[in-house]
């Protein structure tokens, strides 16, 4: 674990003389292969945490708003060596233990191997528990210090198994009342009720045409499960159906991946989109705008080129003004203030924001 000094770089970005910082991972000295983050979280004690893939393995970074900590390896007493962090995914438990998903965990300032011998899967919506899952062939919640196991093998679920005893999906999120959601190449959206063992498969239907490659999740405050996909369309299920928007059309480039979703403290979603032409862009979208347009948001530069028109792949939201996102051509992770922003409505839907039933057999859908 190495402490460093804080590279940034603030240039003017708004017209009131507003500030944009550049959080660079590569001065570590890993120059080759730095990748942006993929996720990014606040701590309890209002630390910035964000991953990068570096050299083949996701190393983790924590920043404190002038520094920050390089968290490289760990001493393990079981081996008398020291092991790599790892953490593609990450979490922060309601007693402020961070767990990756390298089976490692942060408490009190010291890092060691997490007792469990299982890889993070999870997080609940309201934070409360954590899910694990193990060789994928069983799942354990963890939940106010105490852990339950399940006899639910990922690698024999369809949608889910994937090649060579493995389980393949492309995100995963819970809700508070024991659901996981696991977001496929080919089948939409899996869920799985972890107390009874029930799956469910949602399928995501576009006038009657099958929307593939559910990439990015989310679970909103208000229950709806939000998808965004590789594909050019975002999705939400109120509980009852999907209701689906495409077609997308900022600078004709479509919509792209989404690679990230989140909400603000007013319900609104934003996402992060990644296009072939490397010209993704910041997106909002209100449910309670009775217009069903979306939001692309825009900075105030004449060029706008710092929010919108970049890959936008981590977003955190610390408040209205202020967000952290990861950047894909610049490998770096960017804070913003978004308060001198502007947003040009878009129409998402050809031809309205509809849901359209699923074809199949609505029985598939919750």
């Amino acid at each position: 674990m190495k402490k460093l000094l804080f590279f940034c770089c603030a240039l003017p970005l708004f017209g009131n003389g507003q500030t944009f910082t550049k959080i660079d991972a590569s001065v570590t000295g890993y120059t080759q292969g730095v990748n942006p983050p993929s996720q990014t979280i606040k701590t309890q004690d209002g630390h910035i945490w964000f991953n990068s893939l570096v050299a083949s393995r996701y190393r983790l970074y924590e920043y404190d708003g002038a520094t920050y900590t390089y968290h490289d390896q760990f001493y393990d007493s079981t081996v008398s060596a020291n092991r790599d962090i790892s953490a593609s995914y990450f979490a922060q438990a309601a007693d402020g233990t961070i767990y990756t998903q390298g089976e490692q965990f942060y408490k009190n300032g010291v890092w060691r191997k997490s007792p469990f011998q299982q890889d993070l899967l999870a997080q609940s919506q309201d934070g409360n528990t954590l899910y694990f899952n193990k060789n994928n062939d069983s799942l354990f919640s963890f939940t106010n210090g105490q852990m339950t196991g399940y006899n639910i093998a990922l690698n024999q679920i369809p949608g889910i198994a994937g090649p060579f005893s493995a389980a393949s999906y492309n995100d995963v999120v819970a809700d508070n009342q024991g659901n996981l959601y696991f977001a496929t190449q080919d089948t939409g959206v899996v869920k799985i009720n972890v107390a009874s063992g029930s799956v469910s498969y949602m399928p995501i239907y576009f006038q009657g045409v099958f929307l593939a490659d559910a990439r990015a999740l989310l679970v909103a405050s208000n229950g709806h499960l939000y998808a965004g996909s590789g594909g050019d369309y975002l999705a939400y299920h109120d509980g009852t159906r999907w209701h689906v928007m495409v077609n997308m059309q900022p600078w004709d480039f479509g919509m792209g991946r989404v690679d990230d979703i989140a909400e603000d403290s007013h319900g609104r979603v934003w996402i992060g989109s990644r296009t072939s032409s490397l010209s993704g862009f910041l997106g909002r979208f209100d449910e309670s705008d009775t217009t069903q347009l979306f939001d692309v948001i825009w900075d105030t530069t004449s060029n706008h080129q710092y929010i919108s028109n970049r890959n936008i792949e981590a977003i955190l939201i610390e408040n209205d003004s202020t967000f952290y996102f990861g950047v894909y051509q610049e490998n770096y992770l960017l804070k913003v203030g978004v308060s001198n922003t502007i947003s040009a409505k878009e129409q998402p839907v050809k031809p309205e924001l509809a849901a359209y039933p699923n074809p199949v057999s609505d029985k598939l859908c919750f």
